[in-house]
């Protein structure tokens, strides 16, 4: 037990301190190419650990295109819109509003899967609770620069939630078997091949010597090396020792503590204090998710009582 609350606090931290560490890199780096790197150096550390497992690196041809369409949604688009993002706002607003993932994904899967996802008052509640937290998130920021980076990280967060339905369709029961690890380091692939041809595209390779003689360079590419290393690598390995140990759902309980945590880092390294509509909204938001995943009794089982012997129906 003690290891498994160590590795969830563990995770919550290094994500949460990504947001820091994101804006340490795009200070010096490009946007996109900071997110290529921190891909660049994750990938092959999860690939080894892969084959440490015994376990292959491909996954079956058949699942390959989905396998890699998910990569694109669930790392690829959202580390692009997360980086560019944060040259407009603060980590802690970032953090924040990756708490939205859990919103986004309930919402998303109730219109797209509506036999997996379904409103009840307590969910409904929770989805009017967690727009009112973005609503007072985007308020005093409207007409100004920061809107521009609350905007694309909202998008980040619903690329986020796209990745989540995809993931859940491939590993669903009945649909052929997928090796997790096998998964998660193709999945990295796609968004590596992804964040190379976009960084191609809009010129932002930056030159050798401005790579390793900038001022700046040492605290970025330490940046760079604790996303990689810490917050994708080593977190990724522990959230799937938590989900083998705790199952998705309670581990997906870590939402609850990387918004708050990404003030706490955004406070010590910054110096930045989060204003009272930017708290409000935090609240408010993790309040919804506790809301929106609660399940009610008529969720667990649902029985047509048509279908019964008079016997056994409610009277």
């Amino acid at each position: 037990m003690f290891q498994q609350w160590s590795a969830f606090l563990l995770v919550a931290t290094l994500w949460s301190g990504s947001f820091v560490a994101i804006e340490r890199a795009i200070q010096i780096f490009p946007p996109t190419f900071s997110a290529f790197l921190r891909i660049t150096v994750a990938l092959p550390i999860l690939a080894a650990f892969c084959l440490w497992k015994g376990q292959k690196l491909s996954v079956p041809r058949a699942l390959r295109l989905r396998v890699w369409t998910t990569g694109l949604f669930a790392l690829g688009l959202p580390f692009s819109l997360l980086f560019f993002g944060e040259r407009y706002t603060s980590p802690g607003v970032a953090g924040l509003l990756n708490g939205t993932v859990t919103l986004w994904t309930y919402l998303l899967g109730y219109f797209f899967s509506r036999g997996n996802e379904s409103f009840t008052k307590i969910r409904t509640f929770g989805i009017g609770l967690g727009l009112l937290g973005i609503a007072l998130v985007y308020g005093p920021r409207m007409g100004g620069a920061e809107i521009t980076g609350v905007v694309a990280i909202t998008g980040m967060a619903v690329c986020y939630a796209i990745g989540l339905l995809l993931n859940r369709t491939l590993t669903r029961p009945g649909t052929q078997p997928l090796d997790r690890m096998s998964n998660l380091v193709q999945q990295h692939l796609a968004a590596w091949v992804y964040l190379a041809l976009l960084t191609l595209a809009l010129g932002q390779f930056p030159s050798v010597d401005s790579i390793l003689h900038h001022p700046g360079s040492k605290t970025a590419w330490f940046a760079i090396a604790y996303m990689g290393l810490g917050s994708t690598a080593l977190a990724f390995m522990l959230f799937y020792f938590l989900i083998e140990n705790w199952g998705a759902v309670r581990s997906s309980t870590i939402a609850y503590l990387v918004p708050a945590l990404s003030f706490v880092w955004d406070y010590v390294f910054n110096g930045r204090t989060p204003s009272q509509d930017s708290l409000i909204g935090c609240a408010l938001i993790l309040v919804a998710i506790v809301f929106i995943q609660k399940k009610s009794a008529p969720d667990v089982i649902r029985v047509n009582e048509n279908l019964l012997p008079k016997s056994q129906r409610l009277t």
